[in-house]
């Protein structure tokens, strides 16, 4: 026998004849046994019933002609937000730019090759992974990329 709960989950599927057979079987062996969820599907096959003989004072409209209809009525009212946003928009990032971009430029550009060197060696060994820089050193040199021994002098030092 299924729970009250999953009963009254296949209630109104049942009234509305959605249910499929086994489904109704179940429902059917818990109806016997529970009085309560028997009065529950008496009073949704009432309400069907009801509803299946009240006639509408109008006539139901297609579904497809009202959206139709509404997609075409459908204007872009949206549109002149978009014509006015978009380039104030485009402007205040210009202005902030103007106002900030002296101030990021002029820090890059106090630093010199040699200070950002000290720095990233300074990050490297406050990760504690100059290890893994060192241990590839072993065997390097620019005379075996073909670069003549004058030039890998200077290039070194």
């Amino acid at each position: 026998m299924i729970p009250c709960q999953k009963a009254q989950e296949l209630l109104a599927d049942d009234a509305l004849g959605l249910c499929s057979r086994e489904d109704q079987q179940v429902l059917r062996d818990h109806l016997d046994m529970c009085e309560a969820c028997r009065a529950e599907a008496e009073r949704f096959r009432s309400a069907v019933h009801l509803l299946g003989q009240k006639e509408l004072p109008y006539p139901v409209p297609d579904m497809t002609d009202i959206v139709v209809k509404r997609a075409g009525a459908e204007k872009y009212p949206k549109l002149w937000m978009k014509r006015v946003i978009v380039p104030l928009a485009a402007a205040a990032a210009a202005v902030f730019m103007i106002i900030t971009g002296p101030s990021l430029f002029e820090r890059q550009a106090s630093m010199t090759g040699d200070s950002v060197i000290s720095a990233y060696v300074e990050d490297v060994e406050q990760l504690g992974i100059l290890e893994l820089f060192q241990a590839g050193d072993d065997g390097f040199s620019y005379e075996s990329y073909g670069v003549p021994e004058a030039l890998a002098e200077y290039l070194v030092d």
